[in-house]
């Protein structure tokens, strides 16, 4: 992301995402390589912290949207992604022309609390 526009996108989808029942956290998605240049580039005040976990790439087709999340058990990983997916489609085409390839994956499965009986 090196655009004004896209930087708010992906926290605009990064807010979205958190208020999607079931998700409990987001995650820095991209390789190992990726994660510690992004890493170096915070250590060496090149990058805020609180910069989006939800990556945005232009591309010669449209753009992605990748982004790798925690859920709760109980709201079922499936589900849950079909909802993030919903909800950033939403966002994507209310304030960009065309669609987005979006990527959620799903990182970790938290089954230890949020089950309501």
């Amino acid at each position: 992301m090196t655009t004004s526009p896209e930087l708010l996108l992906a926290a605009d989808i990064e807010t979205a995402i958190l208020a999607v029942p079931g998700v409990t956290t987001i995650f820095r998605t991209g390789s190992t390589a990726s994660k510690v240049v992004d890493a170096g580039a915070r250590l060496l005040g090149l990058r805020d912290d609180d910069a989006p976990l939800v990556r945005i790439e232009q591309a010669p087709e449209g753009f992605r949207v990748e982004v790798a999340i925690g859920v709760l058990a109980s709201a079922g990983a499936v589900e849950t992604a079909h909802r993030v997916h919903a909800a950033i489609e939403a966002l994507t085409s209310q304030q960009r022309d065309g669609s987005a390839e979006i990527r959620i994956t799903v990182v970790h499965v938290d089954d230890t609390g949020g089950a309501t009986e």
